[in-house]
């Protein structure tokens, strides 16, 4: 194993880990379905190995070694994922504001720094998208 797998493939290893399917791999990624699929084949390749939970394995080994940098996935904090769910259930700012007893200024600040934390624009994508983290996890 002369080289290490990508931040990309790496990421693309653990969804597998996780059971994802390629053509779901790529949608979380924002790549094509070939593209997700290259780069498991690529670290497969680079990990001599193809075999999900040995890949997985290797990969948490390097990281132990400091090889790699593990990967932390980018998540809203608890009190941003608080408000994403009230805005689920169709609440408004001020609404909000009053559940979690703070200034409805403090709520649009929550809610536009985990849209950008979770790559969405509405709340309603914004809600679904964390159910689906929540679920993976």
């Amino acid at each position: 194993m002369n080289q290490l797998p990508t931040r990309r493939q790496r990421q693309a290893v653990y969804l597998a880990q996780a059971g994802l399917t390629h053509r779901e791999i790529a949608k979380i990624m924002k790549v094509r379905t070939g593209t997700a699929s290259g780069f498991l084949s690529r670290a497969y390749a680079t990990l001599g190995t193809s075999n999900r939970k040995e890949a997985v394995s290797k990969l948490k080994k390097l990281e132990l070694e400091e090889k790699l940098t593990p990967i932390k996935p980018k998540l809203p904090t608890l009190r941003q994922c608080e408000a994403i769910h009230l805005a689920g259930q169709g609440l408004k700012n001020q609404e909000i504001a009053i559940q979690m007893g703070i200034s409805g200024s403090a709520i649009s600040s929550y809610l536009v720094r985990a849209f950008e934390t979770l790559d969405v624009h509405t709340r309603q994508e914004a809600f679904r998208k964390l159910q689906e983290l929540e679920e993976l996890s």
